[in-house]
């Protein structure tokens, strides 16, 4: 009995932590309502009671995990800019998704784990809904999101109560479009369910004006061709075979993307396709100046390989790319520290099923976590160490999405 209360407790703490990470509205109802601090403290009670629901040796267990996160954690305390509790709740927001995710592989029960893919099922399809329905009455609404820095600006206060996802909703929803092609590959999903929520996926990339999004949902919608037992080895191979099509026919398919920008109602979108369609001296030219932003990060990176400017006072780097600007910050131990936080990612979360049919999907997804992290901000871990498992869980018990 004891025992089942402690899984029901934990179960609804992690509903909570789910339903708020896919939910904008409900960070509006815990700052006006409740205070931020009340959803602190539920973060550290759910964080404490899995980590030390059998003692000492469970929180062991955790802790040999988490290691390279928490040594990744400490570098990033050179850079903080809040007082040490909110750094602190930073770095537990951080771990919280690395930590729920390692309990429902090993200990969550059937019952927990159910319970808590409908709460993501329902998150996710009721934020894409109001994200488009938001976008489409204020158009720049998620690009706004993205660039404010105050919570208390009355147009994110606003937004967020339309519940209108920004940029790490719109690229949750991108990185996982592959699990739910995977899904319906399976037969986990139908037909007549998979095509809306498809269609739903790029609407969204189109009306939140997320270029890089809808590029790769285009690149990802090639895997519904595919064999739906693809292996690691397939999806490798996939892989070498896009870089070389796109080197051998950069015309042809900068022609496609023009195309596709000019049938783009949204002007941001379009001119943001084109300058990709221009390659390398489009993208420079263009207001994105994402390019100058990459090359400023790995320029600061090459001035001191080592260290990067850890040790530098007031040091800077370009701010578009995370597996970039760690270099800058931290040089070769970022490195080695992110290359160690990935293998973890892999080994726990990842390579379990690599006896699985269609295996490959769920590398694709991996793969695709870490380009993006490479050409934007965001290191994705919530979606590989939580949201992937819940939906892997869901595939493997032939649950019906």
């Amino acid at each position: 009995m004891a025992r089942n209360n402690q899984n029901g407790i934990i179960g609804f703490l992690i509903i909570t932590v789910i339903l708020y990470s896919l939910m904008p509205i409900l960070s509006v109802v815990f700052s006006q309502y409740l205070t931020t601090y009340s959803y602190m403290l539920i973060c550290a009670f759910t964080f404490l009671s899995i980590t030390f629901a059998h003692g000492f040796q469970s929180f062991e267990k955790y802790f040999s995990m988490l290691l390279p996160f928490i040594f990744y954690q400490a570098l990033t305390l050179i850079y903080r800019t809040s007082d040490f509790m909110l750094w602190g709740y930073s770095v537990l927001l951080f771990l919280l998704p690395l930590i729920i995710g390692q309990f429902f592989f090993f200990e969550a029960d059937t019952v927990s784990i159910n319970r808590s893919f409908s709460a993501f099922r329902f998150a996710l399809v009721a934020t894409i809904i109001t994200t488009i329905a938001g976008c489409i009455r204020n158009p720049t609404a998620a690009r706004i999101l993205a660039t404010i820095d105050n919570a208390q600006d009355a147009r994110n206060i606003s937004f967020t109560w339309q519940n209108i996802g920004g940029y790490g909703f719109v690229y949750t929803v991108v990185l996982l479009y592959p699990l739910i092609i995977y899904a319906y590959k399976q037969k986990r999903i139908a037909w007549f369910i998979f095509v809306p929520l498809a269609i739903s996926a790029f609407a969204l990339a189109i009306v939140t004006e997320y270029a890089t999004a809808l590029l790769l949902l285009i690149t990802s919608s090639i895997l519904i061709f595919l064999s739906r037992k693809i292996s690691l080895k397939g999806i490798v191979i996939f892989g070498i075979f896009s870089v070389i099509f796109i080197l051998l026919f950069q015309g042809v398919i900068s022609d496609l993307l023009i195309s596709l920008a000019d049938r783009v109602d949204s002007k941001i979108l379009s001119d943001r396709i084109i300058a990709f369609a221009g390659g390398r001296r489009s993208l420079e030219a263009s207001d994105d100046k994402r390019i100058w932003l990459y090359r400023y990060s790995l320029e600061t990176f090459l001035s001191s390989p080592l260290f990067g400017n850890m040790f530098v006072r007031h040091g800077s780097v370009g701010g578009h790319s995370a597996i970039l600007d760690t270099l800058a910050q931290y040089g070769l131990i970022g490195l080695g520290v992110l290359y160690a936080m990935y293998k973890r990612i892999y080994n726990v979360f990842i390579k379990p099923y690599s006896n699985n049919s269609g295996y490959g999907f769920i590398v694709w997804t991996f793969i695709q976590a870490i380009f993006l992290s490479a050409i934007n901000t965001g290191l994705w871990f919530e979606v590989l160490a939580l949201y992937m498992p819940i939906i892997l869980f869901a595939i493997n018990n032939k649950k019906r999405f």
